[in-house]
């Protein structure tokens, strides 16, 4: 389980650098364009960042923290899965953004923070962080037979 959630965060991870470095063939853009465009996609992306930070802290790391999220059964693992998925996913869209605009000839100015703000918002979600791991004293108790009280 850990090692294909592992692979999946890793493989965005450098689909993220790759964006940055990928030779594309640049003529430049319609600065007019480019700038509104980039405006309007940096209006999405704020959103997006937004969302990624209070889908983490209300679908994983307050309910784990609380004890309210159990990693020990498919349920549980199930909603963290789902919410580091979706988080990653709209991590990367972001960078994506990025790269949108690079291709489109946008100066290095205008598409870095994109890609930036996707790699920053990855490894806020990254999936060995502490906060996304059974407390050791909550793990104790749900491998054990013994009531919690």
């Amino acid at each position: 389980e850990m090692c294909i959630r592992d692979s999946i965060w890793s493989v965005l991870a450098l689909a993220q650098l790759l964006y940055v470095v990928l030779p594309i063939p640049i003529q430049p853009g319609d600065p007019e364009f480019l700038s509104t465009f980039g405006l309007g996609l940096g209006f999405v992306a704020f959103a997006e960042a937004l969302g990624i930070v209070a889908l983490l802290r209300l679908r994983a790391l307050g309910p784990i923290s609380s004890g309210a999220l159990d990693l020990s059964t498919r349920q549980g693992l199930g909603q963290l899965y789902t919410t580091l998925i979706l988080s990653w996913v709209l991590a990367e869209s972001i960078a994506i953004y990025g790269l949108v605009l690079r291709a489109l000839g946008a100066e290095s100015d205008l598409w870095s923070p994109f890609a930036i703000m996707g790699g920053l918002l990855l490894l806020i979600g990254r999936p060995w962080q502490r906060g996304l791991q059974t407390p050791p004293d909550r793990r104790s108790r749900s491998l054990s037979s013994t009531p919690i009280e």
